[in-house]
């Protein structure tokens, strides 16, 4: 398989494999279309743009900007920025991360850096470090309030 996702062997050949999103593929079907995946053992550096899903077994260093689903896997390696529409982290993120719908950080994750999106979600067991910033799609601007300040204290003085 090749390091995004494409595979130039015949469809009989190929081994059952997860889609980013969790649905199991397997041997005998085509890819799903548009899904990249940066297996376990490969190590890419760059950046990543584009609207499909992403997975990361592997390492990686550089920046994603994208505006699918992201997952970077148990033993996944991240060292940079990521930004796409969902992100799930079971691995490891050095970074700061930027979600437009939810970030979920797993038992597994470790994540050293702010994360932003509109919904988080922090399970047992996961290692953050850095600032939570939610951002409310009604609140104009779109500026991130940040989670264990109080700024509307401010605002409510007379």
């Amino acid at each position: 398989m090749g390091i995004f996702g494409r595979d130039e062997r015949s469809p009989q050949s190929k081994p059952a494999a997860a889609t980013p999103s969790g649905r199991q593929q397997t041997a005998g079907q085509p890819p799903q279309a548009g899904n990249s995946v940066i297996a376990r053992g490969n190590r890419v550096e760059g950046t990543i743009s584009g609207s499909s899903d992403i997975e990361i077994q592997g390492e990686f260093k550089g920046t994603v900007d994208g505006t699918g689903h992201l997952r970077v896997a148990a033993q996944g390696l991240v060292d940079g920025n990521l930004a796409a529409r969902t992100v799930v982290v079971s691995g490891t993120v050095r970074g700061d991360i930027l979600a437009g719908e939810t970030i979920q950080l797993e038992t597994s994750a470790t994540v050293e850096g702010n994360i932003t999106a509109p919904r988080i979600r922090i399970a047992d067991g996961a290692t953050f470090e850095g600032k939570v910033h939610m951002k409310s799609p009604d609140r104009p601007g779109g500026k991130p309030l940040a989670v264990g300040r109080e700024p509307l204290a401010e605002s409510r003085k007379p």
